[in-house]
């Protein structure tokens, strides 16, 4: 049963030194070493974070609320400690509060704009104004100067909120708007994808998971598992400089320093269960 359990283990063959005889009752280097890592760190959303005790101590910019800036992807826990949201909902609501923050910004722009517009057509109205208009000499110079530069100012005022149309307001409607648009639709296409990718697969694992297939991998499962106990077995006898993979054409010599990689394993284990889903000849 110890075979069997250190031939599942997923770092089995990662560490040459878990093929070295090891005495009973002893951890293995690998789970020593993932016994370690356990201890000094924790993984929050399948993020690893050293322990409180670890890691240099963070002084919290908003200590007294829970803030974005904080808390970038950790989980908020409610006052009881019962149930938490996940750093992805921490994002999310940044997302969305960036996207509501967006449109009252364009509205705001939209206001000052309709301010500047009316300002604008005011003193222009101002500058066209009869009054005073029969006043000669030098202050007639001085109030003739004054309506102009009244007009002036409106046509500043006026140019300052086409401005703010062409650069603020309209760039802000657009990235909300068309660019949002475009952006989904980029995303939606690739999520179908996704979606026909899932479905075919479920189709596949449904279709193998017939009750003659099921029957068939269930009638050499026995087979199966003595395989890989001898396969260990085998492993173990050879010697230390190298080994030799027997199923190979031609024979394969590899270091056995050298960890095995997950493709060779599983090109073992597919030759099993090929032999396994091999066609068998009714009786």
């Amino acid at each position: 049963m110890m075979m069997e359990a250190s031939f599942d283990t997923e770092e089995s063959f990662d560490d040459p030194s878990c093929f070295a005889p090891q005495p009973p009752g002893s951890v293995s280097p690998a789970k020593r070493q993932i016994k370690e890592v356990k201890e000094t760190k924790i993984t929050i959303n399948c993020v690893t974070f050293p322990l409180p005790g670890e890691g240099p101590e963070q002084q919290l910019l908003k200590p007294n609320e829970w803030s974005y800036c904080d808390y970038f992807w950790t989980d908020k826990k409610d006052p009881q400690g019962t149930t938490s949201v996940a750093g992805f909902e921490v994002l999310l609501q940044k997302q969305l509060k960036g996207k509501q923050m967006q449109k009252e910004m364009a509205e705001f722009i939209h206001e000052r704009i309709k301010i500047e517009e009316e300002y604008a057509k005011n003193l222009s109205k101002l500058s066209l104004s009869p009054l005073a208009a029969q006043e000669e000499g030098t202050l007639g110079e001085a109030w003739t100067q004054m309506k102009k530069s009244l007009h002036d100012e409106a046509e500043v005022h006026l140019k300052f909120s086409n401005k703010l149309h062409s650069e603020v307001e309209k760039p802000l409607l657009t990235f909300r708007g068309d660019n949002f648009k475009k952006d989904l639709k980029k995303y939606d296409h690739h999520i179908a994808d996704l979606r026909k990718q899932l479905a075919s697969r479920y189709a596949s694992v449904e279709k193998v998971l017939s009750p003659q297939i099921l029957m068939r991998f269930l009638r050499y499962q026995p087979v199966y598992l003595q395989y890989k106990m001898t396969l260990f077995t085998y492993w173990q006898m050879l010697p230390s400089k190298c080994v030799q993979i027997s199923k190979s054409e031609p024979p394969v010599l590899i270091m056995k320093s050298n960890p095995v990689t997950p493709t060779l394993r599983t090109s073992w284990y597919g030759t099993v269960l090929s032999r396994c889903f091999t066609p068998v000849k009714s009786e």
